[in-house]
């Protein structure tokens, strides 16, 4: 039933604005539709009781990404989570946590999960023992290979449905 509901048809460069009206809430329910069936729920509890815990959570992005990020954060403080959003790895600041023993959560966002910074990001969390998630699409594993937790979405890079 998933696979048939995520079958493509494009959005035309010819298509009428009631084509597009009909389709948009199409996109984003298969979207959602796909995005719920890659989540595992007890990984969602997991990540849920480190966010709880943490005095601090992390979010990393860049590009439009990082307006993401940033837009979490918003949210997060806005329930009195601490968080902060960066658009390149803060050395500095995750030795302070790691020294400081303060509980904290780190987010890699990606929509291909292989931009070399970010690999590299994952990897220095993992030395300074900062518990990890990366939220991806299902595009390439190497990130997801090397944060504690994975989110898989579903993305495209044209306006598709």
């Amino acid at each position: 039933k998933l696979k048939d509901s995520l079958k493509v048809s494009t959005i035309q460069s010819n298509s009428g604005i009631d084509d597009i009206i009909h389709t948009m809430p199409l996109i984003y329910s298969r979207a959602i539709d796909h995005t719920r069936s890659m989540l595992d729920r007890n990984n969602g509890i997991r990540v849920s009781n480190l966010m709880k815990r943490a005095q601090v959570i992390v979010l990393y992005g860049d590009g439009s990404i990082f307006e993401i990020a940033r837009n979490i954060c918003y949210k997060l403080d806005e329930i009195g989570i601490s968080a902060n959003a960066y658009n390149s790895i803060q050395w500095n600041h995750c030795k302070r946590l790691q020294q400081d023993k303060i509980p904290s959560f780190s987010i890699l966002l990606s929509h291909t999960g292989k931009i070399r910074v970010w690999l590299n990001a994952a990897n220095r969390l993992k030395q300074y023992n900062i518990p990890s998630l990366s939220i991806t699409g299902n595009v390439d594993k190497r990130l997801l290979n090397l944060t504690d937790y994975n989110f898989q979405i579903m993305i495209t890079r044209k306006l598709t449905l």
